[in-house]
């Protein structure tokens, strides 16, 4: 189990490194148990005296160190799973704890997904094939017609698939950052994934799925507050 002290010295070192120092894989569930037992020892105490007083005062100082420590974290996965869609060298996971480790896949696959999306619509417009001349003027009367009709067929299946595709595209999908507080077993989000939850596990997961999770008070909602600048 660490310590108060280990905690406190995760969150200097994260601030005074732009990288991202080394966290023990189970450090998240190291700390819960910290936190459990400054919670059994404030059960313990005489409610009001010195001593309950002093573990309580640590009890929230060590939550706030692991908020603190979590977003100071965060920017930096984000960073790093933006740049890495771009690269083939595959950024090293090893300093990640088990939940910053599925985040960071997570997040990276989300990026991915709206590039492609993005830069495929982009590329196709540029390569859009130029509208086809007017025909022949010397083609006969019935060659005209034979042409017109096919090409009408043509333009048909061809608008109908763009509709479908823009129907597609409109089915934009929002995710937020939620924390499981307890075990949640396989679901299918909108984005049809399908998502399994420890408990603490850290995910990015369609917002409409958050919002159910958060109102039957199973998961909660993680704020991402801008890094602020020195």
């Amino acid at each position: 189990m660490i310590s108060r002290r280990e905690i406190d010295d995760a969150v200097r070192e994260e601030k005074k490194s732009s990288k991202l120092p080394r966290l023990e894989e189970e450090f998240y569930q190291e700390a819960e148990r910290l936190i459990r037992n400054l919670k059994r020892e404030l059960e313990d105490s005489e409610r009001g005296g010195a001593k309950y007083k002093i573990i309580e005062r640590d009890l929230e100082n060590v939550k706030n160190q692991l908020e603190k420590l979590f977003e100071l974290r965060m920017w930096k996965i984000v960073r790093k799973a933006a740049l890495q869609t771009d690269d083939k060298t595959e950024f090293n996971l090893t300093n990640l704890t088990r939940e910053e480790k599925k985040l960071y896949h997570e997040i990276k696959n989300i990026i991915a997904s709206y590039r492609k999306r993005i830069f495929e619509r982009i590329y196709e417009k540029e390569t859009r094939p130029e509208p086809e001349k007017e025909a022949d003027k010397r083609e006969t009367r019935e060659e005209r017609r034979e042409i017109l009709i096919r090409e009408g067929r043509k333009s048909g299946e061809s608008k109908g698939k763009r509709r479908e595709e823009r129907s597609k595209e409109t089915q934009s999908v929002e995710y937020v950052v939620i924390r499981a507080m307890q075990e949640i077993p396989r679901f299918r989000g909108v984005d049809m994934r399908d998502y399994t939850l420890k408990r603490d596990d850290v995910a990015a997961i369609p917002n409409i799925n958050a919002n159910a999770l958060c109102k039957r008070k199973i998961a909660t909602k993680i704020e991402i507050k801008p890094k602020p600048t020195e």
